[in-house]
């Protein structure tokens, strides 16, 4: 079955997106060592109509979307273990229909957001973002198509 992404965000009752009960919904799995920001990321996106698997490093990102698959993949660029640029380099490699993207609110941004895209981020954002940028750059970089 195909998954529609509309070209507005979803409107779905509160109790089905804290259930996650619309499984038609993108599945984005979010990399980021803190966990303040990794709930904060989650709740906001799940909100957004968002099916959310948080992971706490670049190792259990991987290892979710190796076992379970994802549409997208929202990763911070400096984790322990794995970080952000090697996370990206291997799921291009294992999952390349996975969309990336890469963020960061380490200084200086400029040269770790290029190293990214290098990577394979399609879209890239600098912390603190606003969540009305988050949904867009994330609904960007789900439209994108396919490489050959």
């Amino acid at each position: 079955m195909a998954k529609p992404f509309p070209g507005v965000t979803p409107k779905v009752s509160p109790e089905a997106l804290a259930l996650g009960q619309h499984a038609w919904a993108p599945r984005v799995v979010v990399a980021d060592d803190d966990p303040r920001c990794r709930a904060a990321l989650q709740r906001s996106l799940t909100h957004l109509g968002f099916r959310v698997v948080p992971a706490e490093d670049g190792y259990a990102a991987l290892q979710t979307i190796r076992r379970h698959g994802a549409d997208a993949l929202l990763t911070d660029l400096i984790m322990p273990h794995m970080d952000g640029p090697e996370l990206l380099l291997r799921v291009s490699l294992v999952a390349p229909w996975v969309r990336c993207v890469a963020m960061t609110g380490a200084a200086p941004s400029e040269p770790r957001l290029i190293s990214a895209r290098e990577r394979g981020a399609l879209e890239t954002l600098r912390k603190p973002f606003s969540l009305e940028q988050l949904e867009t750059v994330l609904w960007r970089a789900l439209r994108r198509p396919s490489a050959p």
